[in-house]
């Protein structure tokens, strides 16, 4: 926590990147939903997406990465530990 990272996340369909798709990362504190918070990923030079985070308190954050273009959804979680 307090430090600056970088998240990452590529969407692919039918093993094809998508190119203009949407992505927002959203990123969920467990029982303490006043620190969720979401926010848009750029889109990297390698038709990847990324976003800069601070993550503002240690333990465990929940992170949703939601990528979209048209009526195509993917949604992708994972769970982390901030110390």
């Amino acid at each position: 926590h307090g430090v600056e990272q970088t998240y990452q996340a590529i969407s692919t369909k039918q093993e094809k990147r998508l190119n203009k798709a949407d992505a927002t990362a959203y990123f969920y504190r467990p029982l303490e939903m006043k620190y969720d918070f979401s926010l848009p990923m750029t889109k990297t030079t390698d038709n990847a997406y990324q976003v800069d985070v601070i993550l503002p308190l240690k333990g465990r954050w929940d992170l949703l990465v939601e990528v979209s273009k048209g009526d195509f959804l993917q949604q992708n979680s994972a769970r982390m530990f901030a110390q």
